[in-house]
């Protein structure tokens, strides 16, 4: 695996959510994914606090000054305070990243991903990311841009609504009869 800086992560296995990879967010207007982390994964939230502190001091070099912000903002977070609104977050932490550019999308077999509808909320996935601090308009922090994705497993969905396969799998379809008018 290469990591080329000690800010670039490799999330493994994380669950997704809000997955604007195709298209960029209309909210946002950049490509993202919400990384949702199981509070009992101590390998990935180690990696992740180790990306997060780098980039704090390489923020205190160039970004900030020389010295850390009394007020900084986190993108690791607890998602506990959000599960009232989104259940999917109960029991992980989540990171939003973004980015400008498309990320890279690979299938389970590590090729190009064709089908987009098989990349979605509740999917799993590895996720690559890097950290980097900001300072903008006074709003101190670090951040987490979104570099490439490959799907890793099938997952519920999240979104809210099935496949319509699945919803309309148990439905018997029947041929219409010379009597019936179908066109109404």
């Amino acid at each position: 695996m290469a990591i080329k800086k000690d800010t670039n992560v490799i999330i493994k296995n994380a669950r997704l959510s809000f997955v604007y990879v195709w298209e960029p967010s209309d909210y946002s207007e950049k490509y993202s994914v919400r990384i949702l982390i199981d509070k009992s994964d101590k390998e990935n939230l180690a990696s992740i606090n180790a990306a997060i502190e780098a980039a704090k001091k390489r923020g205190i070099e160039k970004v900030w000054g020389g010295k850390l912000p009394s007020k900084l903002s986190s993108p690791l977070n607890d998602g506990e305070e959000k599960a009232d609104k989104d259940p999917s977050c109960a029991g992980c932490w989540y990171i939003n990243a973004k980015n400008g550019s498309q990320p890279g999308v690979l299938d389970m077999d590590k090729k190009p991903m064709e089908d987009q509808s098989h990349l979605y909320s509740g999917c799993y996935a590895h996720v690559s990311v890097a950290f980097y601090a900001y300072d903008k308009n006074g709003n101190k922090g670090i951040a987490c841009s979104l570099s490439n994705i490959m799907k890793t497993a099938d997952g519920d969905r999240l979104s809210g609504h099935d496949t319509a396969e699945n919803d309309f799998a148990d439905i018997e379809v029947m041929a219409p009869t010379d009597d019936e008018d179908w066109a109404g």
